[in-house]
Formats: C-alpha cells, sequence, structure tokens
C-alpha cells in the first residue's frame, strides 16, 4: 500500500513538471509569435516595404495563429494558477484543437514563404536594410534571424503531440483528466498526421536556406520548390596540377561543391566553387591504380569531375545515391535520355593519368550502355502509359549560375 502511494505521489510531481514545461514552452512560442509581428509585420506594413500580397506570402497568417495560442495560454496559465493533483488541463486542447487545422495553411506555404524572401533579397534594397536592423533584436536580447521565427509554427504541433504523449504515460488510468487528455491526443495526432507532408517538406526547404546561408559568394538561388537536400561528404577531388580536399552537397538535381572549408565560431562557411547539373552527368566508377584507389567520375556535357572518396563504403554510397538521383531524374523528364546520350561516350582521358587499361574503359562503357538502354526502357514505358492530361509535372531546371574559370588542361581536356 505504501509503495502504490509513493508511485502516485511520484506521478503527481511528474505530471506537474509536464504541465509546467507545456505552460512554459506555450508562453515562450506565444512571445517569439508576438515579436515577430510586433518587430517584423507591423513596420514592414506601416513602412510600406512590402505589399500586402508579399506579407501575405512571408508571413501567411502567423496573426491569425498568434490569436488562437494566446487564447491557449490564457487557459494554461488560469488552470496552472490552481493546480492540484486532480487539475486538468486535457479539455484546453479538446476545445481549441479543431482550430489549430489553421497551421496547415501556414505549413503548405512556408516554402513560399522562403523563396519570396530570397527573391527580395536580390531584388528589394529597403527589405535587406530592414533585416539587417531587425535581425539582431529578439526576446530576452535573443539574436535570431528572422527564419528561425518562421518556422517555429510549423515545429509546434508535433511540439504538443509529444509533450501530450508524456502527459499521458503519467496520468493514473483513473484520473479526472485521463478521458480528455486520450481524446486530445487523439486529435492532435490526425491534425499533426494531415500536416506531416507539409511539416517535412517545410523542415527540409528550411535545410536547404540553412546550407545556402552557409555558402560565400554562391552565383544562384540554390531555394527551389522541388529542391531536397539528401547528404554531404568530404572528398578528394583529382586535377592534372593537385589534388585538393573538396567538400560536396548533394541534393536530388545538383551537386554542390566547395575547396574552402571557413569556420566562424561555431558556424561553419564554404566558399563557393562550382555546381554540377546531375541531369545530364553519367557516374562512372573507376578501377583503382598504383597511385589511387576509390576513385569515381562524374561526366558532364562540357566537363569531367574526377573525386577519390576515404574508402569504399563512401564510394559505394555516393554511386547509389547518385545513380537513384539521375534514374528519377530521367523519369519525370523522358526527354533527358536523348541529352544525356550526347554524354555518354565523352572519353575519360583521365585514365592515362591513372594508368588504366583499356580494357578497364570498354567495360564502363558496356556497363553505361546497359544504363541508358534501360533507363531509355523505363522513359518509354512510362510515357507510353499516360495520357497528356496525366503527364508528370517537372520540375524547373535550375538556373545555371555563371560558370567558374575553365582550368581543363588543353592537352588532355581534364580539369
Amino acid at each position: 500500500e505504501n509503495s502504490e502511494v509513493e508511485r502516485r505521489g511520484t506521478m503527481a510531481n511528474r505530471r506537474e513538471k509536464i504541465v509546467e514545461e507545456i505552460l512554459s514552452t506555450e508562453d515562450t512560442y506565444v512571445q517569439s509569435l508576438a515579436f515577430t509581428i510586433e518587430y517584423f509585420v507591423k513596420p514592414l506594413k506601416e513602412k510600406e516595404i512590402l505589399d500586402k500580397q508579399e506579407i501575405s506570402w512571408v508571413f501567411s497568417n502567423i496573426e491569425v495563429i498568434y490569436n488562437l495560442n494566446q487564447q491557449i495560454l490564457a487557459q494554461l496559465q488560469e488552470r496552472f494558477s490552481n493546480w492540484s493533483e486532480e487539475q486538468k488541463i486535457g479539455d484546453v486542447f479538446l476545445q481549441m484543437g479543431p482550430m489549430l487545422r489553421m497551421y496547415k495553411d501556414y505549413c503548405k506555404n512556408y516554402t513560399t514563404s522562403l523563396t519570396t524572401m530570397q527573391e527580395l533579397s536580390t531584388t528589394n534594397d529597403e527589405w535587406i536594410k530592414f533585416l539587417e536592423e531587425k535581425d539582431k533584436r529578439g526576446p530576452g536580447g535573443s539574436k535570431l534571424p528572422l527564419t528561425a521565427y518562421l518556422i517555429m509554427p510549423v515545429q509546434r504541433i508535433p511540439r504538443y503531440l509529444l509533450l501530450l504523449s508524456d502527459l499521458l504515460k503519467h496520468t493514473p488510468e483513473d484520473h479526472p483528466d485521463m478521458r480528455d487528455l486520450n481524446s486530445a491526443y487523439t486529435l492532435i495526432s490526425e491534425i499533426a498526421g494531415s500536416l506531416n507532408k507539409f511539416i517535412q517538406q517545410a523542415q527540409q526547404r528550411n535545410l536547404v536556406l540553412e546550407i545556402s546561408n552557409q555558402f560565400i559568394g554562391l552565383k544562384f538561388t540554390l531555394m527551389e520548390p522541388h529542391r531536397l537536400f539528401l547528404k554531404e561528404g568530404t572528398f578528394r577531388k583529382v586535377t592534372t596540377h593537385m589534388i585538393m580536399q573538396c567538400y560536396l552537397f548533394l541534393f536530388n538535381d545538383i551537386i554542390l561543391y566547395s575547396h574552402t572549408h571557413i569556420a566562424l565560431g561555431a558556424t561553419k562557411r564554404y566558399q563557393y566553387k562550382g555546381f554540377i547539373p546531375l541531369s545530364t552527368s553519367w557516374v562512372r566508377d573507376m578501377p583503382d591504380t598504383d597511385k589511387m584507389e576509390n576513385i569515381f567520375q562524374i561526366v558532364g556535357e562540357n566537363k569531367t569531375w574526377t573525386f577519390l572518396a576515404d574508402d569504399k563504403d563512401q564510394k559505394r554510397a555516393w554511386i547509389s545515391a547518385l545513380n537513384e538521383c539521375i534514374e528519377e531524374l530521367v523519369k519525370r523528364n523522358p526527354t533527358l535520355v536523348d541529352q544525356r546520350g550526347k554524354v555518354l561516350h565523352r572519353q575519360p582521358t583521365v585514365f592515362n593519368m591513372f594508368s588504366a587499361t583499356s580494357k578497364d574503359y570498354d567495360k564502363e562503357i558496356q556497363d553505361e550502355e546497359k544504363v541508358k538502354e534501360n533507363l531509355r526502357r523505363v522513359s518509354h514505358e512510362k510515357k507510353s502509359s499516360l495520357t497528356k492530361e496525366d503527364q508528370p509535372l517537372i520540375p524547373k531546371s535550375p538556373k545555371k549560375p555563371p560558370q567558374e574559370k575553365d582550368d581543363r588542361c588543353c592537352a588532355c581536356s581534364i580539369i
């Protein structure tokens, strides 16, 4: 009997701490929403730096969300100020839960928000100056940028789910709040499920934006609606003059690379060197030589990039990921088959440098011919099975930035 009393006492203490965390995080969240509206939305409207449509694209329905969460916060504060072991909060989320569906509009708009801000950063000098003044201000001396505040509503619904799940685990079955908590958790789970696709997209877009901000001298807009970040890695890039360390960032349609890594405090920065479009590139698995190992090439329309992986596992993983990206691009745009055919037989003269045999090269060409034929067959089948109305949407090709000066050797045409 004493152990049961102790167990329930421990559970009650834990339950109170969880409710306190719910209240604390809600208070911080509402303050952040208020800050965003007070220091960003209102001045932008008053100074007419952005028009009404641009305000909507950047901030969506954040003011409506703020009003909703003010009500949730007020009710939670009232309950916690009169706390007892029998106090309830499940009904607060159960009553306000249906209105949380308005978060869907915000999450759906998030990609538009990021792309609009990037566009404004290249076309609107007043916007640029405004952000320079505002980004260093925040609640309690915070120095978070605007994008850090705009991602908060995207993260809030999953956060509710985690907190309510924890609260349920520490609420006795016979507690007065148990029934409402279960119903509230089920409701918010359904809302989170309907938002999951948009939340994942928003988090992916935010990741692309973070990578874009890490690059110095980037010559084009990395943020595109279709672009997803997949992985990054450190390699050695081979040229006729030297072998240098480089950093590769793989997206679903391009590779971004840098030769220089700069550490500014806790922030990583990369000097932009170039990008590789995957839609018209081939991946060559090169044989090891006496001089080098774990070699692979990416053969483009006018250029060949040669990389050395740290080990066979890294090489295998990246070749697989690259080929998956390329295959998906071709499936979405079957016309790429003909464009890629022109690239296939570009001579890998760097083989001379590696002392590879002609037999090795012949095998690579044979393997690539098989890949090309398979891609052509898959693309043909896909086109044949679709009506004109059913044709898949083809993502917009990235705008090609100005290419860096070509450092290809005139004698052998290798970089």
